[in-house]
């Protein structure tokens, strides 16, 4: 009898509603708990990404310059090797040779000379005139390398010591093969390790922060951290290689050996040269906001999960009687009908077959328009073209059974101006899998949408000259290329160089070069008269235009039209034969087929560029046309 009345009693307070609300309540401070963590595990996460975002962004920033300065660089020396194999540079000597090899010489900051070697690996050219210095360089590893490799291509050196200045370069340097494939020497130019040092200096990294420059073999090239850099030790032993070359960029952290200090860092490759870029910031610095957010966090929380349970105790004998369930049910639907009211949103209510049952008080002042107006049909007769049919297919998708259908609308606003609205939508299904309602949660996006267009717009647009950049000049000639491909069109290309613009800038100053940049750039646009043409800034003091559909004829008229544009500015040019700022432009036309490579067309209107410097500059030369075995080589 006294088991029965234990077991009585027991089972008497399991149903009593002070046990239930007791579990419920134990179970809500549980889940604030299991909120928290997961909350500041968030917050971590997102301190972590947003260190890998900053990072990325300033090696794919560093990495663009260094890639950028070797490249100009490498095609220095590449100048050089074609000047030597010309005819009409054989027999000159003194100042006009090196003026016809080095013309094109690297003259930034930081680039040192551009030598010539012999097969013995003794002075034979040099760029600086009149400079007696050591005279061979046989025993450096680049010599070395070319001689013993005819396929070595561009070799960049570890770092040496100069022994002009006894300062830190890397030797950048292309073979020179005899016409008979044998080892005719080497062109090698320098650059200063001060460069990377200099470019390192201007990078806000944190208190402890490094960023390094190492070649692929873990050699050290330049480095800014707290310990001071030494230049050439071998870092293939770090953290760093256990990464690399297994992926080419990434993230990971590790303890510095040097100073101890826990880092995490982003790492890439520059291009495809031997060479790795990383950034690294302290652990500490990376978590310090979100560690004093966590903190604040926990004792909110903490206050938050004694206020939950206190509230428990409190509500525990109102949670018995069904009329104040019944009454908080009322005061629920309330809160939410007002919150839906109340947002900037317009949230609309939608019977399976799309008809509106139901519009927060957002919806009509959002769209400019009355209930009336709107009418039963909604937006889809003040919608875009191109977005209507897009709430039917968001309604078919539903059906179809996807739970959340996010879509882009184009709205025609009274005011007549196009909106962007974001609808999502998601179903409401009863127990047997019937849609039985759509929720969609409409959002104005008009700014968020410009911006996201003008940030577009920015990717492939050149800063100074407003003309596109060197990526939208690569794609939009690919689409042309393939568009002529399919229309049996000619498609023409004009190389722009402006004249004389190294002296330009020496005598005026790089400020005054942009502005006469900027002018060359007008004169261009000025002179392309549809729509399909296009423009952009190739590089430096060079521009390129697209003219579809146009032949020689018409595309030598747009040229000479814009280099007569560029000289009757006349923009004074002291430096120039013609004392005015002038232009050369190269001309190349072709109708491709589908085995052609638009990489021929570029190299057409460069060499037609070259052929118009060489014979004088201010004036246009025409590709010849090419047979056209001889224009589609790269695939036959």
């Amino acid at each position: 009898m006294e088991f029965v009345g234990f077991l009585s009693r027991r089972l008497t307070f399991v149903r009593s509603p002070m046990f239930w609300i007791g579990l419920l309540g134990g179970l809500a401070a549980g889940g604030l708990v299991v909120l928290c963590g997961l909350i500041l595990w968030d917050g971590r996460r997102d301190a972590k990404n947003q260190f890998d975002r900053a990072a990325a962004n300033i090696v794919a920033v560093v990495e663009q310059d260094i890639a950028r300065s070797i490249e100009n660089f490498d095609l220095s020396l590449l100048g050089v090797i074609r000047g030597l194999s010309e005819p009409e540079v054989t027999p000159l000597t003194g100042r006009a040779r090196s003026l016809a090899l080095f013309d094109n010489a690297a003259t930034a900051p930081y680039l040192n000379a551009i030598v010539v070697l012999d097969q013995t690996g003794k002075v034979a050219e040099d760029s600086r005139q009149g400079f007696s210095g050591v005279n061979d360089f046989s025993d450096r590893d680049y010599f070395k390398v070319h001689k013993e490799n005819p396929n070595a291509g561009m070799y960049i050196s570890r770092p040496l010591k100069s022994r002009v200045n006894d300062g830190w370069i890397i030797a950048i340097s292309r073979r020179i093969s005899r016409p008979d494939g044998s080892f005719g020497g080497v062109v090698v130019g320098t650059l200063q390790v001060a460069y990377f040092q200099a470019l390192f200096e201007h990078l806000l990294l944190g208190k402890d922060g490094t960023i390094t420059l190492v070649q692929t073999d873990g050699t050290l090239v330049a480095r800014k951290a707290t310990a001071p850099p030494k230049i050439g030790q071998n870092f293939s032993h770090t953290g760093l290689f256990k990464h690399f070359p297994a992926a080419r960029a990434g993230n990971f952290e590790t303890v510095t050996a040097i100073d101890g200090i826990a880092r995490r860092y982003t790492y890439s490759q520059v291009k495809q040269l031997p060479l790795v870029v990383s950034v690294g910031m302290s652990v500490d610095e990376i978590y310090a906001s979100w560690r004093q957010k966590a903190l604040t966090i926990g004792i909110a929380m903490a206050g938050l999960i004694l206020a939950t349970l206190a509230l428990t105790l409190l509500l525990s004998h109102e949670l018995i009687r069904r009329k104040r369930a019944d009454t908080l049910l009322r005061e629920s639907e309330t809160r939410y009908r007002h919150l839906a009211d109340n947002s900037s949103d317009a949230i609309i209510l939608r019977d399976p077959q799309g008809r509106r049952k139901y519009a927060s008080s957002a919806f009509f002042p959002m769209l400019g328009r009355t209930p009336e107006e709107m009418g039963a049909n909604g937006l889809e007769p003040y919608l875009h073209p191109d977005s209507l049919g897009t709430p039917r297919r968001t309604l078919q998708r539903l059906r179809n059974g996807e739970q959340r259908v996010v879509a882009m609308l184009q709205y025609a606003h009274p005011d007549g101006h196009w909106m962007w609205l974001e609808a999502i939508s998601s179903g409401i299904f009863d127990e047997h899998g019937n849609m039985t309602e759509i929720v969609t949660n409409l959002r104005d996006v008009t700014s968020r949408k410009a911006a996201e267009d003008k940030l577009a717009t920015a990717a492939v647009t050149d800063g100074m000259t407003g003309l596109g950049n060197r990526r939208a000049f690569d794609e939009r000639l690919e689409q042309e290329w393939q568009r002529a491909i399919r229309a049996q069109s000619s498609l023409a290309l004009l190389m722009i160089d402006v004249d004389y613009f190294k002296a330009y800038n020496d005598t005026f100053g790089h400020l005054q070069g942009d502005g006469a940049l900027t002018l060359v750039s007008a004169c261009i646009t000025e002179n392309l008269r549809r729509p399909a043409d296009f423009a952009a800034r190739y590089g430096g003091e060079e521009f390129v235009v697209i003219l579809p559909d146009t032949d020689d004829v018409g595309a030598l008229h747009v040229a000479e039209n814009i280099r007569n544009a560029v000289a009757e500015r006349s923009l004074v040019h002291p430096a120039s034969p013609t004392t005015v700022l002038t232009a050369s432009i190269g001309l190349a036309s072709r109708r491709p087929a589908h085995r052609d490579e638009v990489s021929n067309l570029v190299q057409l209107a460069d060499a037609a560029l070259y052929e118009a410097k060489r014979s004088g500059r201010n004036q246009t030369v025409l590709a010849p046309p090419a047979p056209r075995s001889r224009f589609a080589s790269a695939n036959s």
